[in-house]
């Protein structure tokens, strides 16, 4: 049984037609772009500075210091769920010259939390951001996700919102110390939490494997708030 078809244009009630010379029956199409770019100049700006990139951003005053790999007596490291595959003083790798220490985690199952205990309630109207260490060390895909977020042990509860680690270093640069700066604004409430007494770290996503990495020197920064430069597409225009 043979069933005609015919691709007309519903418009102009044209036809496709069908190329029979010496190469094969064919439809003739054209092909163009569906869109077409321009090419424009534009500067990374700052709501604060405008295109001035010359600016202190460093961290600064006394920080609230939560762990170092067991380096120093600071806030208590735990398994929450899961666990097994988070060492929290760890000699493989180090960031401090000082110390000899860190946190590596190796190939966490996904859900697994473990967590900084301080023992007591953290007043975080004295300080602005959150800043760590990091180093992978192998299998850091682009499906892997890591998450940090604030937490009362008292009331059981999550403080402000989880942010992810990937969104603030080069994670497919290994071997190599990163350091994050995560303001506190970011992740919600925290930032001006009374209650807050623990720091809980989460393995998300996986894309496969997942990696293997250490964290060191987390502390939160009483002082040195991150300074966004944004470029941004103009009204009704899209910033490819």
């Amino acid at each position: 049984m043979t069933i005609k078809s015919l691709i007309t244009d519903p418009c102009t009630g044209i036809q496709a037609h069908v190329n029979d010379g010496d190469e094969c029956n064919a439809l003739i199409v054209a092909t163009r772009p569906l869109k077409t770019f321009t090419n424009k100049l534009s500067f990374f700006t700052s709501d604060d500075y405008g295109i001035n990139m010359n600016q202190n951003a460093g961290t600064g005053g006394t920080p609230e210091e939560v762990h170092d790999g067991i380096d120093s007596v600071l806030w208590t490291a735990s398994d929450i769920i899961g666990g097994g595959k988070s060492t929290f003083n760890s000699t493989d790798q180090n960031h401090t010259a000082a110390g000899t220490k860190s946190i590596k985690n190796d190939n966490s199952p996904i859900g697994d939390v473990f967590q900084f205990a301080k023992g007591s309630d953290l007043d975080c109207n004295g300080y602005v951001s959150l800043s760590m260490w990091v180093y992978v060390d192998k299998d850091w895909k682009g499906g892997d996700s890591i998450s940090i977020y604030g937490w009362d042990t008292d009331t059981a509860t999550q403080i402000g919102i989880s942010v992810q680690l990937e969104n603030y270093f080069s994670w497919a640069n290994y071997d190599v110390w990163h350091k994050i700066t995560i303001p506190l604004t970011d992740m919600g409430d925290v930032d001006v939490s009374t209650t807050l007494d623990a720091l809980r770290v989460s393995q998300d996503t996986a894309e496969g494997k997942a990696p293997k990495y250490y964290l060191d020197d987390i502390q939160f920064e009483e002082t040195g708030t991150p300074i966004d430069y944004i470029v941004k597409p103009e009204a009704g225009t899209v910033l490819c």
